[in-house]
């Protein structure tokens, strides 16, 4: 079976991401975009400040889907790949091929063997959102603990992460 990239399941957007041991997986959302939308990623992400511009001003994103990303509603079907064991519960959020490849060699390495998840780290930053390099280096302390202690990981990561989201720490402005 080829996956392809994006697919069409009505409400549902299904995507192909990098999953444990650098396997392809399939990441379920409802949708957000208007139908295309990924045709114009990269013209969308031209220029100085793309993410910033993208984050106040994307056009491609309908309104009840602002609605949906507002409060991470859009991501309830990952449940069901947690559910499953594609996603561990706290970790790497699921990667794009291409992001995979950007990130440094020892992070990937690191993802490969944890595997992606359904809460990110990133949300256990401060500030947020964080560099990539400030990212890197959470992965590598995650990774460290999660070594030594998968349990005490998952619970002092999925605190942070918790923490942050209920006091607006990690939502973007």
């Amino acid at each position: 079976m080829k996956l392809k990239t994006f697919s069409d399941l009505g409400p549902i957007h299904a995507q192909v991401r990098v999953g444990k041991g650098g396997k392809p997986i399939i990441i379920r959302k409802l949708r957000t975009m208007k139908r295309g939308a990924h045709t114009d990623y990269m013209h969308v992400m031209a220029g100085d400040h793309a993410i910033e511009k993208l984050k106040k001003e994307d056009n491609r994103v309908t309104p009840v889907g602002k609605f949906l990303r507002k409060y991470h509603i859009d991501e309830v079907p990952q449940i069901i790949d947690w559910l499953s064991g594609k996603l561990t519960l706290v970790g790497v959020r699921p990667l794009v091929k291409q992001d995979y490849w950007k990130m440094p060699e020892d992070v990937r390495k690191m993802y490969k063997e944890m595997g992606p998840s359904l809460a990110g780290l990133q949300y256990a930053c401060s500030p947020f959102p964080p560099t990539h390099e400030q990212l890197s280096d959470e992965i590598r302390k995650f990774h460290v603990m999660w070594k030594k202690n998968r349990a005490k990981a998952y619970t002092v990561y999925g605190w942070r992460i918790f923490r942050n989201r209920v006091t607006g720490k990690s939502f973007t402005k």
